[in-house]
C-alpha cells in the first residue's frame, strides 16, 4: 500500500460493541469475533460505532499500520469484517447502510394520556399462563423460576365463566397458545373449564404436580382429548421419593422433572430408566441453597454462548424486549394478574379488561422490557445483548450475571479473533 489515507469500513452484518475499554466485533453471519482490550482498538471501535460515522472512518497509512490496530484490522479481515479503500480510489466518503432499529411505537416517551386513551394492545399478547387453582399439598418449591402450581390454601379457582371472559376478549388478539396450570385436578370447577377449553381452537398446554396416580387422574388426564392440548407431568424429588408407580397409561403424557442437586439428578435418572421414561425434560430448581449446583450446571459459560449464531435481528430484540417475558401475562386463581408469576400485580381481571391490564405493563410495568442493557453488571459488558434474555433465575438468585466468567465484568476471557 502505498496511500497515505484510506477509508475504513466494517461491513453491515457486523455487530460492535465497546464498553469500559474492551471492543468486540462480532459477524451476524457465521459467528466469528475478535475482540480487544487495548485502548487503541477501544478508541477506533467507537469511532466506527459512531452513529454519524455509518461504520466508515478516514485513517492515515501511519495509524493503519501501527500496532495493535493492524494486526487487529487483519485479523477483522480474515474473518470478512473489514477492508479498506483507498483514497486515491473515491475523495468523497463512501456511503454505507448499516442495521439500525427503530421503536414504531416507544412506550417509554409516552404520557399518562396515553395510557388512559383506548388503544387496542391486544397484538402484543402472545402467550397466556392460567393459573385454575391452588396446590393444597405441602410447599416444598417455593418461588418457581418456571411453570408450576401455585400452593395455597385459597379456595379460590377461576370460574369457568371468568375463562370465558378472558378468551372473549382474546378472540381477535392473534394469541396461538395457552398454559394451563392445575394445582388441584380433582375439583369440580377445573373439570367443568376443562370441558370448556377443549372446544377453543388454541394450542393448550396443561401443566399437573403429581403426588400421586389412581383411577381418578388418569381418567382426569384423558378426558382432556382434544388435538391441540398437550399435557405435562410435573415430579419432583418428593414425588418420586414417595413411590409414585408410573403406568402405561401415564407414559404417553410429557413429564418434567425438577432438580436441585446432583443427588437428586441420579436419583431421577434411574427413575427415568426403571419407568422407560422417553418424553421429559429436565428443569434446574434453585432453592437458596444451592448455589454451586447452579454454578456449575445452568451458569453460562463462552462455549454456549456462541454454540449457535445470532443475529442482528436476535441482537437488537434483545436490546429492546426480553422474550423471556414480553407478550406474556400470568393470571392467578383469584383473578390478579402479573407480567411474571412473581412480578408486580398489574390489576385483576375481575376488575380490568385484558387490553387495560396489558397497558399498564406496556406504560408503566418493568418486566416486558427488562433488558440486559439495564441491569448491573450486565449493562457494562460488551456481551449483554448477546445473552440470553433475563429470566426468572437471576430475578431469585439477585443476580443478573448468571455466567462463569469474568465476575462483575465484561465475559471476555479469550482475547483476539475466532
Amino acid at each position: 500500500m502505498s496511500s497515505t489515507q484510506f477509508w475504513l469500513y466494517i461491513e453491515p452484518y457486523v455487530y460492535i460493541s465497546c464498553i469500559d475499554g474492551k471492543s468486540l466485533f462480532y459477524n451476524t453471519i457465521d459467528g466469528s469475533r475478535c475482540e480487544s482490550d487495548k485502548p487503541e482498538i477501544f478508541e477506533l471501535a467507537k469511532k466506527l460505532n459512531d452513529v454519524n460515522e455509518l461504520y466508515v472512518i478516514s485513517i492515515s497509512s501511519k495509524e493503519l499500520h501501527s500496532e495493535p490496530i493492524h494486526s487487529f484490522f487483519l485479523q477483522l479481515k480474515k474473518h470478512y469484517m473489514a477492508d479498506v479503500i483507498d483514497v486515491a480510489f473515491s475523495e468523497i466518503k463512501p456511503v454505507q447502510i448499516i442495521p439500525r432499529y427503530k421503536i414504531v411505537h416507544d412506550f417509554d416517551k409516552y404520557g399518562k394520556e396515553q395510557l388512559l386513551s383506548p388503544v387496542n394492545h391486544l397484538a402484543y399478547i402472545n402467550g397466556i399462563n392460567l393459573y385454575i387453582n391452588y396446590f393444597n399439598g405441602s410447599c416444598r418449591i417455593k418461588n418457581p423460576q418456571f411453570i408450576y402450581p401455585v400452593v395455597g390454601n385459597e379456595n379460590h379457582n377461576l370460574s369457568i365463566e371468568i375463562i370465558e371472559k378472558i378468551f372473549e376478549q382474546l378472540k381477535n388478539s392473534g394469541l396461538e397458545k395457552v398454559n394451563i396450570i392445575v394445582g388441584n385436578h380433582k375439583s369440580n370447577d377445573f373439570l367443568e373449564s376443562a370441558k370448556y377449553l377443549n372446544s377453543i381452537d388454541i394450542i393448550k398446554r396443561y401443566y399437573f404436580l403429581l403426588d400421586d396416580v389412581d383411577n381418578s387422574t388418569i381418567d382426569v388426564l384423558e378426558s382432556i382429548d382434544d388435538d391441540r392440548s398437550i399435557k405435562y407431568l410435573i415430579l419432583d424429588s418428593l414425588s418420586i421419593s414417595k413411590g409414585i408407580k408410573i403406568t402405561n397409561a401415564i407414559l404417553k403424557f410429557n413429564m418434567i422433572f425438577i432438580i436441585s442437586s446432583e443427588s437428586e439428578y441420579e436419583q431421577v435418572e434411574q427413575f427415568i430408566n426403571k419407568n422407560s421414561i422417553t418424553q421429559y425434560v429436565l428443569i434446574p430448581y434453585y432453592n437458596l441453597e444451592n448455589l454451586t449446583f447452579f454454578r456449575e450446571n445452568v451458569f453460562i459459560d463462552e462455549d454456549a454462548l456462541f454454540c449457535e449464531v445470532h443475529s442482528m435481528k436476535d441482537i437488537f430484540t434483545n436490546q429492546c424486549v426480553n422474550l423471556n417475558y414480553f407478550g406474556k401475562l400470568s393470571i392467578l386463581p383469584n383473578g390478579d394478574v402479573n407480567s411474571r408469576l412473581n412480578g408486580d400485580k398489574l390489576g385483576n381481571v375481575n376488575e380490568c379488561s385484558i387490553n387495560d391490564l396489558i397497558g399498564v405493563e406496556l406504560f408503566k410495568g418493568n418486566t416486558w422490557r427488562l433488558t440486559r442493557n439495564k441491569v448491573v453488571p450486565c449493562n457494562r459488558c460488551i456481551y449483554n445483548s448477546l445473552c440470553p434474555p433475563i429470566s426468572d433465575y437471576e430475578l431469585s438468585l439477585g443476580q443478573f450475571n448468571l455466567c462463569n466468567l469474568r465476575e462483575n465484568e465484561c465475559p471476555a476471557a479469550n482475547k483476539g479473533c475466532s
